[in-house]
């Protein structure tokens, strides 16, 4: 409730009017949009501090992936591999059936962080140093909405990368590209944007011990290095994740072709 509070003082603090506004009585508010005022206070406050990244071709002869044998790949073909399991699962909002040949998850309210995101798909990582890869077909319009790939410890410390927006009069750059790194909770600063107005691109992302590596490419044979960052995480399971709609409005689907884990030497 403390943590709350604190966010909802963000809010009144970021927005001028509240300091001249006459006094009100404070609405009741119930649990759901409590949850949904902690997001929106929490992206106020990560949204004035950004970082954004042109990217850059860059060779892959020193990250030895077997590509020929592959630990895992799923294509989605009329039912799930085993070994994935669903965290929030609304069954209603995810399909193999509309697109064969692909998942496709209508991307919903909710966060990671806040142990609310819907439809979060995850299986166990290899042990090592190991790539995972998709392709993803999303056009985020709305504030927030994130499509792509997660590299999890918890629900306080996690990776996400892949195609969002983030509404540009906050300091962001629209729809882009972002890597998101979570520790104990909190969004990490600078946060790492790169301006990309793709709906199409194939994501990967390598671990080298501490060393995570974010790759796009708009074919699927030239890869783009979009950051490198040195992270102190334990990378337990690893999946895709889709939603962060904090408006609402509308459930657009983000449309995954694969999923792929590779060892990497």
């Amino acid at each position: 409730m403390k943590r709350l509070l604190t966010m909802m003082i963000i809010i009144c603090a970021t927005l001028s009017a509240c300091l001249m506004a006459p006094p009100t009585r404070t609405p009741a508010f119930d649990a759901g949009e409590l949850e949904q005022l902690a997001a929106q206070a929490t992206q106020m406050v990560i949204n004035q501090a950004t970082q954004t990244l042109t990217p850059t071709i860059t060779p892959t002869a020193n990250i030895q992936i077997e590509e020929n044998d592959p630990t895992f790949r799923d294509d989605f073909n009329s039912t799930l591999r085993a070994g994935w399991k669903w965290t929030n699962e609304n069954n209603k909002n995810w399909s193999l059936q509309s697109v064969p040949g692909s998942l496709q998850i209508k991307v919903d309210s909710g966060y990671v962080s806040l142990g609310n995101m819907p439809n979060l798909l995850l299986r166990p990582a290899p042990a090592g140093d190991f790539m995972i890869e998709t392709s993803l077909l999303f056009d985020p319009k709305d504030n927030n909405q994130f499509a792509g790939l997660i590299l999890y410890e918890s629900n306080e410390n996690f990776i996400q990368a892949g195609n969002s927006y983030c509404d540009p009069v906050n300091n962001c750059e629209g729809q882009g590209l972002y890597f998101d790194i979570y520790r104990d909770g909190n969004l990490t600063l600078p946060r790492v944007i790169n301006k990309v107005e793709l709906s199409s691109l194939s994501l990967r992302v390598v671990r080298q011990g501490n060393l995570f590596s974010f790759f796009s490419s708009p074919d699927g044979k030239v890869w783009y290095l979009v950051t490198r960052q040195e992270v102190n995480m334990q990378a337990l399971q690893v999946g895709l994740v889709a939603g962060q709609n904090v408006d609402g409005a509308r459930l657009p689907t983000a449309s995954f072709d694969y999923f792929e884990i590779n060892k990497v030497e």
